[in-house]
């Protein structure tokens, strides 16, 4: 899953430069693209804040939902 999601983000061409209007919109709500941008924006640009709080923002967030998706499946599996 994570590759599909690594396809359909801004790997490749930073999302300001996609003409591809599908493309575009896809890759903007793609939780990945902001991952990429988060690690592209300290190589390129350097200290970018927006970039870096989107990112860190994510991270955060998936982070909370697969926490809360393990501790939900973890009775589950510990029962006999």
């Amino acid at each position: 899953l994570f590759f599909v999601f690594l396809f359909i983000s801004s790997m490749a061409i930073p999302r300001n430069l996609i003409g591809v209007t599908w493309f575009r919109d896809a890759a903007t709500v793609n939780p990945v693209s902001y991952l990429i941008e988060l690690v592209r924006s300290l190589i390129v640009i350097g200290w970018d804040g927006e970039a870096l709080a989107l990112g860190f923002a994510i991270v955060i967030v998936l982070g909370a939902v697969a926490l809360a998706l393990s501790a939900q499946a973890l009775p589950k599996r510990l029962a006999r």
